[in-house]
């Protein structure tokens, strides 16, 4: 099953997370989203940012973490490669992102991720789990 996809978009940009349960799939939106902001295939996983994200909705939670992750990204200036979540999004949200500070020198900056938005938002089922839709303003 794939991962996630970069998707077209006409001014913004946009992935297509997949995941056999809600778990999977949150993991791979976060990754998705982070291989727009970096080549994912130069960090190293050195450091580990624990969060705790809640929402009435698996999609508000889904908004919630990234958004979250996005602002350790801008804020503590860190290159992330993956998330991991401790149970399903349905309980609650404790995620953990690994990567490194950012380095000029070491990583290469893709696109510069300002917010990412409800437009368009939607997690589906799937013949194989679950499919998640979200773009992400630049």
């Amino acid at each position: 099953m794939l991962k996630y996809k970069n998707m077209p978009h006409t001014s913004d940009l946009r992935i297509m997370a997949w995941g056999k349960t809600l778990k999977e799939l949150f993991e791979n939106a976060a990754e998705g989203m982070f291989s727009l902001c970096f080549d994912l295939g130069k960090i190293r996983k050195t450091e580990h940012l624990e969060i705790n994200i809640e929402g009435d909705e698996p999609e508000e939670m889904l908004i919630n973490m990234l958004r979250e992750f996005l602002f350790l990204v801008n804020a503590r200036d860190m290159a992330f490669k993956s998330v991991s979540l401790d149970a399903d999004p349905a309980e609650g949200i404790r995620a953990v992102a690994s990567g490194e500070k950012f380095s000029e020198e070491r990583h290469e900056r893709k696109h510069e991720v300002k917010a990412v938005t409800y437009h368009a938002l939607k997690i589906g089922k799937t013949d194989e789990g679950l499919r998640a839709n979200v773009v992400f303003d630049v």
